[in-house]
């Protein structure tokens, strides 16, 4: 047993001082070797105000290490015949359309689930849509423009597990949810995990949290520890984000982890019972779009990404890593095939690097190689980290119609509408479902936050050859022009 060979109180001591030095309210952590369970447990507290200690059975949101998990989905329906890898998705979904010049007909399952199918991320069209049904979210692809071409480079996108999302529940005449719970969760004895926010939220579940005027103190490389200090733990609300379950929507606990950690070393069999064929599963950890990155320290790096896991090497083994993160959730889990180690932590703070110290901390313990100060070294790196510059204001300035010209619903097919209103000489923004808070910066370009995800975006109007005001843009995608948004033509007139 590993029990026998790590001092498992050790590690488990190194966690609860971890918790207390990070100052997170709490966190799980699991990890099995050669499928036996070595810690499942969670420490701190699920709940500051009622003072309620976390246990192995809390619920923590895992966000995006979700998708290996729909990797494996994928791979039972290719088992059963009912999916082939390397099939365009348009044989299975016919309307299924990519923006112009695509070349969306030779899209396949594979291209979706390793972030090489060229879409990029857009990921306010979900945020900002979480009454969307997966449908209609897939019929907005082909609005959503991109500068890349498909099979060429990774590119990250909750998007394109949706639509594999969306693909599963066609396939099978069900939804996404119905078919994780048949053939993952209820063989693996995953009794306490969910897939839905709400569903999750009447169980027993970790509250998240955001850290208010906290700093990072403590000088590099001096004596003296680095520490979160100050400030104060804020609680949020989860947000709604079944709509993207595919694309990161297991909510578990350490109890559970242990079951879908043992599946993985257990080349797909869970306690004699076969749940993805040995040949799916590998095709789930191939690597399928080339990275080479550098991973958060020098021990780690990235060579691609494969069906939900980032293919690499941890001190020169073999590594399949994801990370999650969702308002006031972090997740980290690694897995070392042929060491036959996995080790998964996550915590009720999204901003916080605590959870992958303490993976690689337990990786170290369980290789019997000297731990590394992770936490040092990460602490570090926040403390060293630069801030984005703030844009600048023109003084002086003014915008060149009366407020009430701006005023309107301004639409864009695939991120929804943009609703604008002129109120005692200021304007209230809301994208889509999201209110956002708005700020004149100058002559027609206004900034807009979305606080909850500390999102900021400038917001400038248009003017015709009329001189009226007809359009939006806003940089809602980093890698691409603004967004255009153009004002409906009850709104113009026309």
């Amino acid at each position: 047993m590993i029990a026998g060979m790590v001092d498992v109180e050790a590690i488990r001591s190194h966690a609860q001082a971890e918790l207390e030095r990070w100052q997170v309210p709490a966190v799980e952590l699991v990890a099995v070797h050669q499928g036996d369970v070595v810690l499942a447990d969670a420490f701190g507290f699920r709940d500051l105000e009622g003072k309620a200690p976390a246990s192995p059975y809390t619920l923590f949101h895992h966000g995006s290490t979700g998708k290996a998990f729909t990797g494996v989905l994928a791979g039972t329906l290719v088992d059963a015949g009912l999916l082939e890898w390397d099939r365009p998705i348009r044989d299975y979904l016919p309307d299924f359309r990519l923006p112009e010049g695509m070349l969306g007909d030779r899209i396949t399952t594979a291209d979706l689930l390793s972030h090489r199918s060229g879409l990029t991320r857009h990921e306010f069209v979900w945020v900002a849509n979480p009454s969307l049904d997966r449908g209609e979210v897939v019929r907005r692809l082909r609005y959503l423009p991109s500068k890349l071409e498909p099979r060429t480079l990774f590119a990250y996108s909750n998007l394109a597990y949706v639509t594999v999302g969306h693909l599963v529940g066609v396939l099978t005449g069900s939804t996404w949810e119905e078919q994780m719970s048949t053939r993952i969760l209820q063989p693996l004895g995953m009794s306490h995990t969910s897939t839905s926010v709400h569903e999750a939220c009447a169980m027993e579940h970790a509250q998240p949290y955001v850290l208010t005027d906290g700093l990072v103190v403590g000088k590099p490389g001096s004596e003296q520890e680095l520490q979160v200090s100050g400030g104060r733990w804020t609680a949020i609300p989860w947000r709604q984000s079944d709509q993207i379950a595919p694309a990161g929507g297991i909510i578990t606990c350490a109890v559970d982890t242990v079951r879908w950690l043992q599946l993985q070393l257990g080349n797909g069999e869970m306690d004699g019972k076969r749940i993805i064929s040995e040949e799916s599963l590998a095709r789930t950890r191939l690597l399928h779009t080339p990275i080479d990155t550098p991973g958060p320290d020098a021990d780690i790096w990235f060579y691609g990404y494969a069906f939900g896991w980032l293919v690499g090497t941890f001190r020169g083994r073999r590594l399949l890593w994801h990370n999650g993160g969702i308002d006031g959730f972090k997740t980290e889990t690694a897995v070392l095939p042929d060491d036959h180690i996995a080790v998964a932590a996550s915590c009720n703070v999204l901003d916080s690097d605590l959870p992958l110290a303490l993976v690689f901390h337990a990786v170290d313990s369980l290789i019997a190689a000297e731990p590394k100060p992770w936490s040092q070294l990460f602490l570090t790196a926040r403390q060293n980290r630069p801030k984005a510059p703030n844009p600048e204001d023109v003084e002086g300035t003014h915008p060149s119609h009366a407020m009430d010209s701006y005023a309107g619903d301004y639409i864009h097919p695939g991120y929804g509408t943009l609703q604008v209103e002129a109120h005692d000489g200021e304007l209230r923004v809301s994208l889509a479902e999201l209110d956002m808070v708005t700020r004149y910066r100058h002559y027609d370009t206004w900034t807009i936050e979305y606080e909850p995800l500390e999102a900021s975006f400038t917001m400038t109007f248009l003017t015709n050859a009329d001189g009226d005001v007809h359009a939006v843009d806003i940089p809602l995608e980093p890698s691409l022009e603004p967004m255009r948004f153009v004002k409906s033509r009850k709104e113009t007139g026309e």
